[in-house]
């Protein structure tokens, strides 16, 4: 049977690469100074959060995917117009330790973890802190 206009839907929001390329957007409109070469998506939710960050990857044809903050580092775009993008899942909410972390590249506490784990890969925060 075939299918008609009421059988269809469309998704918005998470993991959505709209969704995704949208932030990017605003994120871009404020930095006018610098190119943003990698973008993190801290999350507590593997299947929005974290996939909307593969999905972009996966998009911008990035392969293999980082699957850790160095590797996420090491990684340039192949296009100068692309981003790596990079999941960081946070204990807040969601997820669980032992849950499947569906391509996170770091897990950390809470957002403040994971941003002062973000600018310490970047060597952008001395390593003490």
């Amino acid at each position: 049977e075939k299918p008609t206009n009421k059988d269809r839907w469309i998704q918005f929001g998470k993991p959505t690469v709209i969704q995704y390329q949208s932030a990017l957007k605003s994120l871009t409109d404020q930095v006018t100074d610098r190119k943003i070469s990698h973008v993190y998506m801290v999350g507590d939710n593997t299947q929005s959060d974290i996939q909307g960050a593969v999905n972009m990857n996966k998009h911008n044809n990035i392969l293999p995917l980082p699957k850790s903050l160095l590797e996420m580092k090491l990684t340039k775009p192949k296009n100068e117009e692309d981003q790596i993008w990079g999941g960081i899942l946070v204990k807040t909410g969601v997820y669980k330790d032992g849950d499947d972390i569906n391509g996170a590249i770091e897990i950390c506490n809470d957002v403040s973890e994971a941003v002062d784990s973000i600018l310490k890969n970047h060597e952008l925060l001395p390593k003490d802190i």
